[in-house]
């Protein structure tokens, strides 16, 4: 999902998280649960959120997938990263 729109619902989430990944930039996908965890929870709740969610939920496994692969070097994403971003931009612009 766009960063700016979970920013924008979630934000508190949105910081806990995004923290804890910076803290812990090598270990985050096990350190970061919780926190990724409620930050889904709140986006779990947002309409525009959940539009993405559904549209866009093959672009994004395959960010995440891609993400999973390559914990420490999110610059080998930036392709699947931008198809999913494109997708929900799309989304954002049909509200």
């Amino acid at each position: 999902m766009q960063v700016e729109l979970v920013q924008k619902e979630c934000g508190r989430y949105f910081e806990n998280y995004t923290t804890c990944v910076n803290t812990f930039p090598n270990t985050w996908h096990l350190d970061c649960e919780k926190q990724k965890y409620k930050l889904a929870k709140c986006a779990q709740t947002n309409p525009t959120i959940m539009k993405i969610r559904t549209e866009c939920a093959e672009s994004f496994s395959k960010y995440e997938f891609c993400v999973s692969q390559h914990p420490t070097q999110f610059e080998l994403c930036t392709k699947e990263f931008a198809v999913f971003n494109k997708c929900a931009q799309k989304c954002e612009t049909e509200q």
